[in-house]
């Protein structure tokens, strides 16, 4: 307890989950809010000082994910105290305590964890400091250095999981109000102020809360882009949320996200979300982007084929990054697999891209040594966790072929020795196993007595209340050879799964930058698939201070009043000569609609997207 007590003070903000054999084991306050979170049964072990219980939950180890998912999603940070060493390991060293440390704390700005987050959102850890801002989306290293002229309406378009501000700011007005708007965490200036890491006071805030929170997990960050540099569209915050950009004003309303994102992958989504939060004024950029478009809607087979392609491929940015920062699964190691068995085909359908496109492609390095490789080393059916064994297929490693017969051969002794046991004694039996005495022979108490006898060969290791627990001396020296077995496979395998993602993230630059292109053009394929369904047209952008629309129509308006059979009016929009228009009407009669309808044409133009005009 006092164990735990120490480890608590290490971070007193954060339910500490602390490891006890098969289960996390929260106390105290901790537990009061754990069991209400997750509405567990309390419970209790042990005193305090004034002889009070202390209350206890706990959660079991192997299904922790869920458990704690459901935590970080009620707001709650969770640091986490694992077991360094085995009970055997810490007697060995003379020690009754089993070593332990917090490895992590999670928080809403620092999620990896599949299931926790959302795949087309980017989950952006920021810091604020003045005018300056980094953010940092740890689920794929992505990293964002910029200066901002309005921090509210910035932090809008970034949507972060989570702020960080000096905690000497905490009463100032423009922090007060991102505290009111957005989850944020204080940091004192002394805590960050004099970190090795980052370039300036804010990217040392950031790096040190990651370190604060990560522990021995390093991040590796990606090269930093700047945000918002170049010409841009400006949009405040206001405006953002009421032109319903990416959230609805209403519970179950629709987003202009929502009509245009057809990605179809998950770093597809997330790069469509970036390009919108950055929308262009460069021209350039926006005819470039409206000439891949034009192509894919002329070319529709083209978007079709490769529409097939990307909805196979796996999220490897987040992949990457889970094993990099050793928090990695084997369907982590899958998805590089399916990632770069997909290239060969992107070369091949990419040859019919425009030509800049086309070039790209045909500049793609497969990986062909790495992809083989993977190939040839993992399982078909991959296990949930690398613990369960079997992320290495046979015929592999023949060292690990043979260990792994040794194992299985001694299993297939222990079910027959089941079978002569049963018929030696004439009552039913059964051999099982279990983490803390191993293969034992299980018999009901009513039957037992003959195998209690001393010259029965049968050895009593435990009394339970409806049975007996036995063992032989053939099923404990078998017992030892399965454990040597398995303990040697293990081995094995996990050197072998250290070296393939050695190997992976020697080639993780290679990979990235595959990804990112993939992304680019999953986004031109949206965006081609929108035009054409849609019927919407390609804008022209010019230089002069004009904005001549003809039967517009309001991108969402007109996608939910299809959805009851309705039809939109067309309606146009002249800002030439007098760039004013003067909107007259009783209520409800679409002023509103016809203003938000022409202000998502300027952004849909800005995003180098089709418009839903004629």
């Amino acid at each position: 307890m006092q164990q735990y007590l120490d480890m608590k003070t290490e971070n007193p903000a954060a339910v500490l989950l602390f490891r006890l054999g098969d289960f996390y084991e929260a106390f105290f306050g901790d537990a009061v809010r754990v069991s209400k979170c997750l509405d567990l049964v309390l419970t209790h072990r042990g005193v305090d000082e004034r002889g009070v219980d202390i209350p206890m939950c706990g959660i079991p180890w192997h299904a922790s994910e869920n458990y704690i998912g459901r935590l970080v999603k009620q707001g709650v940070s969770v640091a986490i105290a694992e077991q360094m060493e085995t009970p055997i390991e810490a007697k060995e060293r003379g020690h009754k305590q089993i070593e332990r440390r917090i490895v992590r704390v999670l928080t809403p700005g620092t999620l990896t964890d599949e299931n926790l987050l959302s795949p087309k959102k980017s989950n952006y850890l920021v810091a604020i400091c003045d005018t300056e801002i980094a953010a940092i989306d740890i689920s794929t290293g992505e990293f964002l250095i910029g200066n901002s002229s309005d921090i509210f309406d910035d932090l809008t378009k970034l949507a972060p999981a989570e702020v960080l501000y000096d905690e000497k700011d905490a009463e100032k007005t423009e922090i007060l109000r991102i505290r009111d708007v957005f989850a944020t965490t204080p940091i004192h200036t002394k805590m960050y102020d004099n970190f090795q890491d980052g370039d300036t006071p804010v990217q040392k805030m950031l790096f040190f809360y990651l370190k604060q929170t990560q522990r021995a997990n390093a991040v590796i960050p990606s090269a930093p882009k700047t945000l918002w540099s170049g010409q841009q569209l400006l949009i405040d915050s206001n405006s953002w949320r009421s032109l319903e950009i990416d959230e609805p004003l209403n519970p179950g309303g629709a987003t202009l996200l929502d009509i245009i994102d057809r990605t179809k992958t998950a770093s597809g989504g997330r790069l469509l979300r970036s390009y919108l939060r950055n929308l262009s004024g460069d021209i350039d950029v926006i005819n470039e982007r409206l000439d891949h478009i034009a192509h894919l809607v002329t070319n529709a087979q083209v978007m079709r084929d490769f529409g097939g392609i990307l909805s196979r491929i796996p999220d490897v940015s987040r992949s990457l990054s889970r094993l990099s920062s050793n928090r990695g699964t084997p369907r982590d190691l899958h998805a590089i697999l399916i990632f770069l068995q997909a290239l060969p085909g992107v070369k091949v359908a990419g040859a019919k891209l425009d030509d800049v496109l086309a070039k790209q492609t045909a500049e793609i390095d497969v990986l062909d040594g790495l992809s083989a490789e993977l190939f040839l080393a993992l399982s078909e059916n991959m296990p949930t966790f690398f613990r369960d064994g079997g992320v290495i297929k046979y015929g592999f490693s023949q060292e690990l072929d043979d260990v792994r017969e040794l194992a299985n051969g001694a299993r297939d002794i222990i079910a027959g020795l089941q079978n002569e046991y049963s018929q030696k004694t004439g009552v039913p039996l059964k051999i099982k196993y279990n983490n803390l005495i191993g293969y034992f022979i299980e018999v009901a108490a009513k039957n037992a007595e003959k195998m209690m006898s001393v010259d029965s060969g049968f050895i009593h290791r435990q009394s339970m209340s409806d049975n007996l627990r036995f063992t032989t001396v053939k099923l404990s020296e078998l017992d030892s050879e399965i454990k040597n077995a398995s303990n040697r496979a293990d081995t094995i395998e996990q050197s072998i799964i250290s070296d393939l993602i050695a190997k992976i993230m020697s080639e993780s630059e290679k990979i990235l930058k595959n990804a990112g292109f993939l992304a680019e053009i999953d986004v031109f394929c949206a965006l081609a698939e929108c035009g054409e369904t849609e019927r919407w047209v390609r804008p022209k952008i010019v230089v002069d201070p004009v904005f001549s629309v003809a039967a517009g129509r309001h991108p969402v308006v007109e996608f939910m009043l299809r959805q009851k059979a309705d039809v939109f009016i067309k309606n146009d929009c002249e800002l030439n000569q007098k760039p004013i228009a003067l909107l007259t009407g009783p209520n409800m009669s679409g002023k509103s609609t016809y203003l938000r309808q022409n202000a998502l044409i300027v952004i849909l133009a800005h995003l180098g997207s089709f418009v839903p005009a004629d």
